[in-house]
Order: C-alpha cells, then sequence, then structure tokens
C-alpha cells in the first residue's frame, strides 16, 4: 500500500465513516453531567514504522507504542500504526490488539511472524484481517484456498537458506574443500587442468597442503 494513500484514509475517510458507524449502531455521545462512559473510538495519534523515519525515530515509536489506553496528558497511546515487515521481529508490545494485512506476504514464515505479533495480552485475543487483492494470481490463490492453508500454515514454512560460515556449514562442507585443494596444490601447484586425484598421502607443511601426485608417463 501507498503510505500517503494510507495516511489519507486514516485521517480522512477512516475519521468520516466512524460517524455513519456511531449512527448505525446508535452509539451517542453521553450527555453532559452523565457518568455514562463514553463508547466513541477516535483516531487521535497515528505513527508510522517504516524506512521513511529515522533510526531514532523508530526507538520513539516502539517506546510509544506501549502507552496503554486510554492513557493520560503526557503518555498519549498510540491508535494506529502503519508498519512494513520490520515489525515481524523483536517487536513484543502486548497491548496490540488488531492487525490489518495488506496483501499475501512473500513468505509464509514472514506471515507467521507479523501476525504473531497481536494477541499476547492474557487480558483478551487478538485479530488479524487479512486483505487481499484480486488482481494478483497469488493472492487470489490464498483465498480461494484460505481455510486449507491456515488449517496447516506450518506445512508450508520454506527453508531456511544456508549462513555461510555457521559451524554446520563447515562441518559438511570443509573436507570437500580440503581435498579440492589437496588435488589442484600438490608439491606445484598446476597451471592446467586439474590431474587426476593423488594416490598418496597427504602430507600437511608449514606453508601449505600437498600430496603425491602420479608419476608422469
Amino acid at each position: 500500500m501507498n503510505w500517503d494513500n494510507a495516511e489519507t484514509l486514516i485521517r480522512a475517510d477512516i475519521r468520516e465513516y466512524l460517524n455513519a458507524t456511531w449512527d448505525r449502531l446508535g452509539i451517542r455521545k453521553p450527555a453532559q453531567g452523565s457518568n455514562e462512559p463514553d463508547l466513541r473510538r477516535f483516531i487521535n495519534r497515528d505513527m508510522e514504522l517504516t524506512s521513511r523515519i529515522s533510526s531514532d525515530a523508530i526507538t520513539d515509536v516502539l517506546q510509544q507504542l506501549f502507552n496503554p489506553y486510554p492513557g493520560s496528558d503526557d503518555r498519549r497511546p498510540v491508535d494506529v500504526c502503519l508498519a512494513t515487515n520490520m515489525i515481524q521481529v523483536g517487536l513484543d508490545v502486548p497491548r496490540l490488539g488488531m492487525m490489518v494485512v495488506v496483501g499475501q506476504p512473500k513468505t509464509t514464515s514472514e506471515y507467521i511472524q507479523a501476525t504473531s505479533r497481536v494477541g499476547r495480552d492474557a487480558r483478551g485475543p487478538g485479530l488479524v484481517v487479512t486483505v487481499l487483492n484480486p488482481g494478483k494470481p497469488r493472492d487470489r490463490s490464498h483465498f480461494e484456498h484460505f481455510r486449507s492453508y491456515h488449517q496447516s500454515i506450518y506445512r508450508w514454512v520454506e527453508p531456511t537458506s544456508v549462513t555461510p560460515f555457521a559451524v554446520p556449514v563447515r562441518e559438511r562442507a570443509l573436507h570437500a574443500q580440503l581435498v579440492t585443494l589437496a588435488r589442484l596444490l600438490g608439491r606445484q601447484c598446476s597451471p592446467g587442468p586439474a590431474e587426476p586425484a593423488t594416490d598418496g598421502r597427504i602430507v600437511r607443511t608449514d606453508t601449505n597442503v600437498v600430496g603425491r601426485s602420479h608419476p608422469s608417463g
């Protein structure tokens, strides 16, 4: 979603639609002097967690998301927060109770991580609303298989990519690299194509790894 369009929806269209919603549900402003609670909910503060703001501002927004509702004059709560997929890791705010996902994320793991940011408060569940784009074949496919996809969502989690130089990777691939070096290096570096594999034992010296090559002729 275009962030400028999203801001317009929040600051203009949604506020106007709230008035129509209150009329439809019969919610009125309490009479002056009455002890009845005001059931109307307003959008007083909207913030964003996107790459358009600086790193310092991101830290400040994260802190303000913890402000409880209804809050106070010095700690006013955030009503709406526009965010990218940066919220899928490291954001643990118990107050978040509703998330609107605009478009299906690229991977299932990203979808799970992002939507698990809401509903962390023991006082109530979280609600996730997914808005899919009918013009995108991938979004249409998720809409057509919405129930079965979510019933077995962890089945569709993609395998993680290999992290270079990690310990398991070195244990699995280092021996192949050593064999390749022993074959190509021998007692002298071969300027041409690799000769057949060495038939002697591998000899380790102070400077390199060498092997006994096949005798020529």
